[in-house]
């Protein structure tokens, strides 16, 4: 989010949910950006989470404009001036 994304100044990250004994499912997540709403990121397998990152999977009409992020990849933001807080 924060290198695809410019106005990310805020995130809350959701426990990362796996698929279950039989296969359903996906690797994905729930974040909500900048406090506003939430977005589920994820892929759907292991190797493509890991290797290239979560998508976003579900989101909302004009979602950008409703967080106030922008995309606009950029490599060399980093998470050094988000404020990040993990759920337990």
């Amino acid at each position: 989010m924060v290198q695809n994304y410019s106005g990310v100044n805020e995130l809350k990250v959701g426990k990362l949910d796996r698929p279950n004994a039989v296969g359903g499912g996906s690797y994905a997540m729930d974040i909500t950006v900048n406090n506003k709403r939430e977005l589920r990121i994820g892929e759907d397998t292991r190797d493509e989470f890991y290797k290239d990152g979560p998508m976003i999977l579900v989101s909302f009409d004009d979602y950008e404009q409703v967080l106030g992020i922008k995309k606009d990849h950029d490599s060399s933001r980093t998470l050094k001036s988000v404020k990040i807080e993990y759920e337990r």
